[in-house]
This record gives C-alpha cells, structure tokens and sequence, in this order.
C-alpha cells in the first residue's frame, strides 16, 4: 500500500458510504423540479419548444483567503497572484485582525494607500479587487480576541466593550453594505485572554448582539478551531455544539456555522495525527450533528500539507531502481495523464454540443468506447511474447493515432474515441508491471502508488485547464484547439515511451488464461 494511499484509507474503505451520501444529498438539495413555458414576441405560448439551458453561476461559495494581495517581492508575481486569484472562486477573506487594521489606537489602515503589514493587506485594497472580478469578500473576524491590538491588553470589561463598540460601528458604517458575511467571534480556546472580557461567560453572545445592532442585515457567522470542531465525540454535549446552543438558547442571532479543518502535520506524523480528521464517518457524523441547528455550515479555512519536491524526490531514488528509466516512463505517465485530462474534460460536452448527439447515442458511443476494455484480455494474450515495455510503446502510439484522429477528423469521431480507448487499455495493463519491474525489493506497493499518483495529478491539471479556459469562452469554444493540443501532448507522451528500456520477461510454460468459478462475481464486475 502506498504511503499516500495508507493516509487516506479510511476514504477507500468508506468509499460506498460516501457514495450513498453523497448521492442522497444531490438528489434532496441539489435538485428541484421546475416548470418552463416558452412565449414568442407576443405573448403566446410555444407548444412543445425546445430548450437548451446552459448553467452559468451558482450558490456554492468557495475561495481562499486574499491575504497576499500585492505582498509579494516582485510586481510580477503580485500580478500572477491577482491573475489566479481572479480565476480561483468566487469569495475571498479579508483579514480584518484588530492588530493590522488598528495597529495605534484611532489610527485605522483600511486605506489603500495605508502603511505595509506583512499578509496584512489593507481592506479598501481587497474590497476594489473583489468587486473588480464579481469575488463575494467576506470578514474574518470582528471580535477575534487571539488578534486583538497590543494597545488593548489589559483593559477591564467596560473598555473593552466600548472599544469593540467603536470599532464595530466604524466597519459598519464602511463595508456593512459591501460585505455579506461576517464572522463575529473566532477561536475561543485561547486560554487566558488579552483582555479580562474574554473570560467572561456572555463574551459571545454579547458580541453577536451587539453585530446584529450595527450588521442587522448580515450573514453573522461564528467559527472555531479544528480540533473543537472534529475532535470531540460527536454528541450534543461537544465544547463547540454546547456554546452555539447556549449562545442562541441566550437570545444571540448566529446565521451560520464556521468549522476550520486545518491540517498542521509534519509527513512522519500525518497519518497517526489525520485518524479523525482522515475519517468519512467522522467528518459526516460531525456535520450531522451541527446541521441539528438548522443553519449553514462553513468550511471556513482549510491547510492541507504539502511536502517538499526535494524530500520527494529523496523518496524516489529510494523506492525505484538504480539505472532504470523510472524518470522518463514516470514523465510519460504524467504527460499522458495531461492530455487525458484534457481530452476528458471536453469530450462529452464537445459529443452534446458539437456532434449533437442524445442520450441513446451516447449509450452507443459508450459501449464502444468500453469495447477495448472487454477485448483487452484477448488482445494481451494474442500478444503474449512482447514486453511490457514493447506492449507500453505500442499503446502510447495507438493513443497518439487516435487523438490525432480527433483533432482532424470531421465531428463523429467514434472511430478516433474507441482507437484512443484501445491504446488507453493497453497501456493501462502494462503500467503496473513496468512500474513493479523498476521498483526496489519490497518497495513495489509504495512505487504503484507514486506511479497512480502522478497519473492522477497530470489529469487533474489537464481537467482544470479545460474548467478555466471554457468558463471564458461562452461561444465557440476551443475544442479543436484543445484537441490537437491534447493530441501534441500525446505525441510528446510516445517519445518519452520511445526511450522507456528494460525486457520483462514472459514464462511460456504458464497458462495465458485463469479462469476459476469463485472470481465470476469478480469477472462480472470488471467487465460491466
């Protein structure tokens, strides 16, 4: 089992439960019925008219923090920044920290033109870029004790009150009517406070009465720590579900619910630290039991780890063969995995759109398209006497003659779908053992996940390529264009296989058939 793969394994033994979820949830939320009737220019009702109904936005909130904006060395990459954060989603928080916005007692920095501070940028600044690009910005937070100013240590209850007044007044007399969501408390588990408020027992729901006096009609958000949010048992008597219902039970208007799921762990201790957090059943029966309330839920903040390419590649000398050719048969994985990802990410839209094909047509084209799949069995035995890696190259070029095929032939392209789908299979069957063959002793279960891994990122690249590029096209999308780059990709995928050496052998004495009756489920299930 790969490394990665052993992090996540709970999601893989989950998988049919999240499947179930998942799925019920589409259909009782995410779907609805609806009632369209066509009129022409005078007001009179088209029978049976045909519509085409094309989705452009949605409700779905999803985004990053915009705390770099023009913090980084070079007004390059603070451009490139500003380019991907356009694109990114559609909401970014803003970083309203007491300390930043408010450094000095009455001298505020939410100008654009206010002194630097480092991640800090000022509000002003983040609001003008978010209206720019149609981002929705939202406010973290107002009354975030582990942030408040230095000016502000040590003050009694009383002052602290009033300062909290002032400085709500001040942000809503500003961007109450700029911005929708406002996160009102933040983190309370920072045992002793800065301020002798803080460890006050109505400090909430005070400052949730108070936001809805100056932010009456704001999203009033409150949001809490990882650990208070996915570590506890998952009973109504949880710290994080008991303080809501207080608050509320106490008269304070909290809209929605804020969980961080922040992931702070070092490789060695990823897997021991992730068991909850990791944990379908968990993250559902958490999500379960804050949905009592009746409110949304906020992913609020979100850190996955990212390890190092340097200790990665220390990690591939270590699992893979001195003198083998696993960096050009691994960059071939990668690339072809682009070009699929591209190739993937269009082609049903290109069959509907394009070729205007319907639902039964595209049943027909699917089961072509499957077809190599069930003949592959028969196709590797016929060619039982070549190499893995022979069988590998000649996979990469039957992709290649396929995808040409798609960028030149006239739209039917069901020949082009079901040679790509053989050379697919081929090299699909081949992967695995000339991944093992480059493998050290013992290391071959740790080097498939490396290869399925790198398989999986080249087409998850190539699918967000084709999510952002057709998102700016509305007419006439590229998908010749897109056709033939996947096409030059796959070329370039073939010439790394070219260089791909090594001889697996095959023993002649074996049976090229195995058939037992136990696996006929099994059978079944791969075919169909």
């Amino acid at each position: 089992m790969s490394e990665r793969r052993k992090v996540l394994e709970l999601f893989y033994k989950h998988r049919e439960y999240i499947d179930e979820r998942v799925n019920a949830g589409i259909e009782l939320y995410r779907k609805g019925y609806a009632v369209i009737t066509v009129k022409d220019e005078n007001g009179q009702v088209i029978p049976d008219a045909k519509v085409r109904i094309k989705q452009k936005t949605h409700d779905f909130k999803y985004g990053s923090n915009l705390f770099m904006l023009d913090e980084l060395e070079t007004e390059e990459k603070n451009e490139k920044y500003k380019e991907i954060m356009a694109d990114f989603g559609n909401m970014a928080t803003l970083p309203f920290y007491w300390d930043a916005t408010e450094p000095e007692k009455g001298k505020t920095r939410y100008e654009k033109d206010s002194v630097k501070v480092y991640r800090r940028p000022p509000i002003d600044l983040c609001v003008e870029f978010c209206e720019k690009h149609g981002i929705e910005p939202r406010e973290h937070a107002l009354a975030y004790e582990g942030f408040f100013p230095k000016w502000l240590y040590g003050a009694d209850t009383f002052e602290t009150k009033k300062e909290l007044e002032r400085r709500y007044k001040e942000i809503s007399e500003r961007y109450a009517n700029r911005i929708r969501t406002i996160e009102v408390t933040n983190e309370m588990e920072w045992g002793e406070g800065k301020t002798e408020f803080y460890n006050q027992p109505d400090y909430v729901e005070w400052c949730f009465k108070l936001a809805e006096k100056y932010f009456p009609h704001n999203q009033l958000v409150i949001n809490e720590h990882t650990g208070l949010c996915w570590g506890d048992g998952c009973y109504p008597t949880d710290k994080y579900y008991s303080y809501i219902d207080a608050a509320i039970q106490k008269g304070a208007r909290i809209d929605a619910i804020g969980m961080q799921y922040h992931q702070f762990h070092n490789r060695e201790n990823e897997y021991k630290a992730t068991r909850g957090t990791y944990s379908p059943l968990k993250i559902f029966w958490h999500l379960d039991l804050y949905a009592k309330f009746g409110k949304p839920i906020h992913i609020t903040e979100v850190t996955i780890p990212a390890y190092s390419w340097e200790k990665a590649y220390r990690q591939f000398k270590e699992i893979f063969k001195d003198g083998s050719k696993y960096k050009l048969f691994l960059l071939s994985i990668l690339i072809t995995g682009l070009s699929h990802g591209l190739y993937k990410g269009m082609l049903d839209n290109f069959l509907v759109e394009v070729v205007g094909m319907g639902e039964m047509d595209r049943g027909v084209t699917e089961f072509f398209r499957e077809l190599p799949g069930i003949l592959i069995v028969f196709i590797l035995a016929a060619f039982y006497m070549l190499s893995a890696e022979t069988l590998y190259k000649a996979g990469a070029i039957i992709m290649l003659a396929g995808m040409a095929m798609h960028a030149v032939l006239p739209p039917t392209k069901v020949l082009a779908i079901c040679v790509y789908s053989l050379g697919e299979h081929i090299q699909l069957g081949m992967k695995s053992t000339i991944t093992m063959q480059y493998a050290k002793s013992g290391k071959s279960g740790v080097a498939l996940g490396a290869q399925n891994a790198t398989s999986q990122i080249g087409t998850l690249v190539g699918y967000l390529v084709i999510v952002l590029v057709f998102s700016l096209f509305t007419k006439d999308q590229p998908y010749t264009v897109f056709f033939a780059i996947a096409a030059v990709l796959a070329g370039v995928s073939a010439v790394f296989s070219m260089r791909v050496t090594g001889k697996s052998e095959t023993d002649e004495t074996k049976r090229r058939f195995y058939f037992k009756k136990k696996f006929s489920k099994y059978y079944m299930l791969e075919m169909f």
